[in-house]
């Protein structure tokens, strides 16, 4: 998912999102239903949600994002980098899983995005060259980085 956006979007955290919102309808449910005369044709508890859930956080970047990675237009360009920001996110419960990702903003732009690292890190105004490419779609995803060595 490393698709160049206007906003810079933390993908380390996709999954919280998607489980967070998938719990959305079993929290929101009996508050309504509280709040609301009851009647008498009983939904599924999460039948309204689940399938607009399904669609907006699955089909639709699944049907964008995965086509404008894999079929690209046109050849690349490289663009300079440095680093701005760092964090660390969780994979599982085990201590050695820690996957760290930078922050990287695009010099001469107002474009960044978050680049894993896995088990290595960059400090904070490490350089960089960061290889873009056009998608199918018209939008720029990032092919490659090289920290530069000081």
């Amino acid at each position: 998912m490393d698709t160049l956006l206007p906003v810079c979007i933390p993908w380390m955290y996709y999954q919280y999102v998607v489980l967070g919102t998938f719990l959305l309808p079993f929290i929101v449910t009996p508050i309504i239903r509280y709040f609301r005369k009851t009647s008498r044709k009983k939904k599924s508890i999460s039948e309204s949600y689940v399938w607009i859930i399904f669609v907006a956080l699955i089909i639709i970047p699944a049907i964008i994002f995965l086509p404008n990675r894999h079929i690209s237009l046109g050849t690349g360009t490289e663009c300079q980098g440095v680093v701005i920001d760092q964090t660390s996110a969780v994979v599982n419960k085990s201590p050695s899983s820690d996957r760290n990702y930078v922050k990287v903003r695009l010099d001469g732009e107002e474009t960044s995005f978050w680049y894993c690292m896995n088990k290595d890190s960059k400090p904070l105004g490490s350089k960089c060259t960061v290889y873009v490419k056009r998608g199918i779609f018209g939008m720029r995803y990032v092919k490659n980085v090289d920290f530069l060595v000081e």
